[in-house]
C-alpha cells in the first residue's frame, strides 16, 4: 500500500466486496434445461480432464486430495467483488488513491479461479439429483 492509497482511503473509502462462506447455487435463479445440460457437460468435461491428468501422474493420492479440497472450497466459498470499485476503465487501470479496488480485483480473480470448480460441482450436483429423482 503506497502513500497515495493510504491517504485516498482515509478521505474517501471505497466499497469492498466479500466472500460468502455458505453453500450457494452457481446460478441465482432457475435456468432453462438446455443451459443446465450445457453447463453440466462442460463441468463433467473439466472434471474428466482433471481426473485423467491425475490418473496419468506419479502421485495420484496427493492430487486426488487436492482436487477434493479444491471442490470443497468451490462448493462452500463464493467471492462477491464490488463491481463498482474495481479500478478505472472497468479494472484496466489501477486507482492509485484506493486500495479497496485492489481487494475487489483480487476477489474477481479469486472468483475466476473458482469458476471451473463451481462448474464441476454443478455437474456433480445435477448428476446426483438426476439419479436421485430417476431412482425414486
Amino acid at each position: 500500500m503506497n502513500l497515495f492509497e493510504w491517504l485516498g482511503e482515509s478521505f474517501d473509502p471505497g466499497p469492498v466486496g466479500g466472500i460468502n462462506a455458505t453453500r450457494e447455487p452457481l446460478f441465482d435463479r432457475s435456468i432453462k434445461k438446455g443451459w443446465a445440460i450445457f453447463f453440466m457437460i462442460i463441468g463433467a468435461s473439466v472434471l474428466g480432464l482433471f481426473v485423467w491428468m491425475i490418473l496419468t501422474s506419479e502421485n495420484k493420492s496427493l492430487y486426488f486430495g487436492l482436487l477434493i479440497l479444491y471442490l470443497l472450497v468451490c462448493y462452500f466459498l463464493t467471492p462477491k467483488p464490488n463491481a463498482g470499485n474495481i479500478g478505472w476503465l472497468g479494472g484496466l487501470i489501477n486507482n492509485p488513491f484506493r486500495i479497496s479496488d485492489n481487494i475487489n480485483r483480487f476477489l474477481l480473480f479469486f472468483y475466476l479461479f473458482l469458476l471451473p470448480g463451481k462448474l464441476m460441482v454443478f455437474a456433480i450436483q445435477t448428476f446426483y439429483s438426476l439419479l436421485k429423482y430417476n431412482l425414486n
